[in-house]
């Protein structure tokens, strides 16, 4: 820019400056003579005529500035009405802040378990290998070494497939024992997963997948800093694992892990691998309890990979029906596997806080919208004087990026803070929260959620501005600030959007609190108060007959009896809600013989004498275990109603037999008792026939401790430990909890979901009352004149109470409308999360919208009130 414009700009602004001031002097003086006093006239005058200099000079400078250059003033012009409004400005972030800060926090956990990498070389090409059984009683079922083999030699789609079991193992030596997780793995499980060690090497097919191979092991990054102080020599040494030396081949990164809960023996997370092979028996064996993960080749697509699979299923039923009929393969991607349990729930999360978002997006765009009818005056100015529409829409979408942008910086500190409180408050187990943080691709998410927020709640003042005549607020004189009706109805349709979002989120959060109500309500066949539970794992290498098994489990259980405060004591090898539990296939005797796929399936518990007694469950029919029948074999079982309602209706079961298939040699085994139904696996879900054994007939090496107390259980917890390392100084035990903890854990999932969807709800439905009132009050002051002069005609205050009620209700009853038919709609995408409550419960709606209602009444009520409180002498005055 010359000189010679230079001095042209300043001269003119000079010479409207002057006029301007002459201006603003005449208006003072009119005012001072409608009885004001001088600076409340100096104020109405400048109220009047805006800034209009500023106006002036603005428009001037476009003309002959870059984009750039009016981009920067535009921000700055921007940034300075934003300050003269603090109120305005403080309230419009703070809204935002909570529905971006909201939409961040959950993002990030989003981004970490649902959209981030897995941390395996292939794991896009990763899929897991179930046997499911026809017709879907079971999709994702363990199989058995005989199949699994036949899997890997005879799949045309598999670049490898590798087998696993997990387990725990008991490290000695040094410290105290411990129990940790272990998984026994084939060789290429590793080269399956494409992952390399941090230390040494992984387990290899050439080194470790051959007879007389040394027993090795590779250690997690955790173990191995924890208990061996990060020894950087600790290859090649041995450790004791479960009472066997094994050789210390590799330490994995740091964070590995793979653990599929999905049919797991055990609840722990690996930290020790140790390879696992197969002898020849292994292809006429048929005890399905192995996992299985193979890597696709290239090129191959899931769909080819489970139609040539499923074809080999039909191809191993022919050759053994026996084993294999009605046994299917269910193939899952590995991302899919991981994130199941929980998808569902965070993608109904980040749905809930994109609702919310949208709501803070609605109330700010309200605050906009009265914000731009009390700047009329000033933008028709601007236009007045020559400025384009898209000028004046740019100065407004400017603003609006600036609150959003603010917003977006006191959001991310909420993230921040919410990333935080998530990982307290979640469930351990629930959800895996190691990964969750705010890095880059969290901040980009936040950077773009703010641009968008502003650019929409922008938008329509924008719109309404650059399309307001010039003229309309020019004309109006002393009636500054009085909007148009075309901006009344966006106001409107803003609250209306408000109140019809909230009600979505407020019925979906009701129907699941009702949910969770009913599922807690259910009872689990049992009395989980004052018991403890404990899982104790005797070494195989130590403990290598059934003999030394029974006998260490009936000592420590005479022993637990005799202690002080116990009212009894007994053990399980499948405790309910602890993990899974085992089944199989039974004949009842004197009915014809079914093949093993065709048999009833029963699930089969090893429970040591006073097991009933001690948990709570009722005994129905006949007897349960004396205390000879936990020392030694003897053919006698307990059954559930359900497998006594299933086996023999309408008979009494007592003194029948039934042949339980869980051993090499099975013999008939009489019914001696009846006990009520248990749900084993939570309390959602169905019950299922259950044979009880006693722990002679087929003593595992594992069994989980049952003492009910007579006050609280943990409390004894030092004795039962001191009690179990005086029988054997190198036995620990793990998983100490009561059994109300176990109940509780088992409806983590499901509590933290409710918590959370309640918790945005309650935050839609304050935004949306906060609307509600803005929208009521802003009418209320902006038909002050009109409320006068019908208080000065002689109308009741009531009267004009009731007028502005309806105005508000009308637009609270128009959302809530809205907002149940799309919540009729949107509720049935819960479902899958509903337990004993259908989408369309009708007493949930009608309490969602009797409290919706009611909250928008006494928001209405509290804003109508301040139109009962206007003098008409002074709201005529102000003409």
């Amino acid at each position: 820019m010359g000189w010679s414009r230079f001095w042209q700009r300043r001269q003119w602004n000079e010479e409207r400056a002057r006029e301007l001031e002459a201006h603003l002097q005449m208006e003072t003086e009119d005012n001072i003579a409608r009885g004001m006093s001088p600076s409340d006239a100096r104020t109405a005058a400048c109220r009047k005529l805006g800034n209009t200099a500023v106006i002036l000079e603005d428009i001037y400078r476009m003309n002959s500035l870059g984009f750039f250059e009016t981009l920067w003033q535009d921000l700055r012009f921007g940034a300075r009405m934003l300050a003269k409004n603090p109120g305005f400005t403080a309230v419009a972030v703070m809204t935002l802040a909570l529905g971006i800060g909201a939409n961040t926090a959950i993002f990030s956990v989003v981004n970490a378990t649902l959209i981030q990498p897995l941390a395996y070389g292939k794991a896009s090409r990763l899929v897991m290998i179930w046997e499911t059984q026809l017709p879907d009683r079971n999709k994702q079922n363990v199989t058995s070494p005989a199949t699994f083999l036949n899997w890997q030699e005879r799949n045309p789609v598999f670049e490898q497939t590798a087998a696993f079991f997990s387990g725990t193992g008991i490290l000695t030596g040094g410290d105290a024992p411990e129990e940790v997780g272990m998984q026994f793995v084939t060789p290429n499980f590793f080269s399956t997963l494409g992952t390399n060690a941090l230390l040494g090497r992984t387990l290899t097919a050439a080194a470790d997948g051959v007879a007389g191979a040394d027993a090795v092991v590779v250690l997690s990054f955790e173990l191995w800093q924890r208990r061996y102080g990060s020894d950087p020599n600790i290859l090649g040494s041995k450790i004791m694992v479960s009472n066997k030396p094994r050789i210390v081949v590799g330490v994995m990164p740091r964070g590995f892990g793979f653990y599929i809960k999905q049919q797991a023996f055990t609840q722990k997370q690996p930290q020790l691998w140790a390879p696992m092979t197969f002898d020849g028996d292994a292809r006429t064996s048929h005890g399905r309890y192995l996992q299985a993960i193979g890597l696709l080749r290239p090129g191959v697509t899931l769909q080819q990979a489970r139609a040539e699979m499923q074809g080999l299923a039909s191809v191993l039923e022919k050759e053994d029906p026996e084993s294999m009929k009605n046994w299917s393969v269910n193939l899952v991607p590995l991302r899919a596997q991981l994130t199941g349990e929980f998808d569902a729930a965070l993608k109904l999360l980040l749905a809930a806080v994109g609702l919310v978002l949208l709501i803070a997006c609605a109330n700010v765009g309200t605050l906009f919208l009265a914000r731009a009818t009390a700047r009329r005056h000033e933008i028709a100015v601007r236009m007045a004087l020559g400025a384009a529409s898209s000028r004046v829409v740019r100065q407004i979408l400017t603003e609006s990026c600036l609150i959003a942008a603010c917003g977006g910086l006191a959001g991310l500190l909420l993230a921040y803070c919410g990333t935080r409180l998530f990982k307290n408050l979640a469930p351990a187990g629930v959800i895996p929260l190691e990964g969750i943080k705010v890095d880059g691709t969290v901040l980009c998410f936040a950077g773009a959620i703010a641009v968008a927020t502003g650019l929409l709640f922008g938008a329509v003042p924008a719109w309404q501005a650059a399309h307001t005549s010039p003229r309309e607020p020019l004309q109006e004189g002393g009636r500054v600030g009085t909007g148009s009706p075309r901006e009344s109805r966006a106001r409107s349709i803003f609250v209306i959007a408000e109140v019809g979002l909230a009600l979505v989120l407020l019925i979906g959060s009701g129907l699941l609190i009702r949910s969770f109500g009913r599922l807690v309500a259910v009872d689990p066949g049992f009395n989980p108060k004052n018991v403890l539970t404990a899982w104790v794992q005797l070494p195989n290498a130590k403990y290598d007959k059934d003999e030394r098994r029974i006998y260490f489990f009936a000592r420590l259980l005479e022993r637990l009896r005799a202690l002080p405060g116990v009212r009894s004591a007994s053990a399980d090898g499948f405790l309910p809600f602890a993990g899974i539990i085992a089944g199989t296939g039974v004949d009842v005797e004197g009915r014809p013989k079914l093949p093993m796929a065709e048999k009833p399936v029963v699930d089969v518990a090893l429970v040591e004498p006073h097991f009933f007694e001690t948990m709570g469950i009722p005994l129905l029919q006949g007897r349960t275990f004396t205390d000879r029948e936990g020392l030694e074999v003897t053919n006698k079982v307990v059954i559930s109603r359900e497998m006594a309602k299933r086996l023999w209706p309408g008979e009494d079961p007592i003194g029948k037999h039934v042949t339980i298939y869980m051993k090499r040699e099975n013999v008939p085994s009489e019914v001696i008792g009846v006990v009520g139904d248990v749900r084993h696996a939570g309390l959602d879900a169905d019950v299922r026939s259950t044979a009880y054994w006693p722990y002679p007939v087929l003593a595992f090496s594992f069994m989980t401790l049952v003492v009910r107390t007579d006050g609280d259980p943990m409390a004894l917890a030092p004795a039962l430990r001191q009690t179990i390392l005086h029988l054997d100084k190198d036995q620990p035990m793990s998983d100490l909890r009561s059994m109300e903890q176990l109940l509780s854990l088992s409806l983590a999932r499901t509590r933290f979901a409710t918590l959370m969807m309640a918790a945005f709800a309650a935050m839609a439905l304050l935004l949306a009352v906060l609307g509600i009132y803005g929208v009521v009050s802003y009418n209320v002051e902006e038909r002050a004149r009109e409320i006068g002069i019908r208080l000065a005609l002689g109308a009741s205050r009531e009267s004009v109470l009731h007028l502005v009620l309806r105005q508000g209700m009308r637009l609270a009853a128009i959302g809530i409308a809205i907002g149940a038919l799309a919540s009729l709609a949107a509720s049935r995408l819960l479902v899958g999360l509903l337990f004993g409550t259908k989408p369309t419960d009708v007493i949930t709606i009608l309490t969602v919208l009797l409290v919706l209602g009611s909250i928008a009444l006494l928001a209405c009520y509290v804003a109508a009130r301040r139109a009962t409180a206007f003098d008409p002498v002074v709201a005529l005055r102000c003409e």
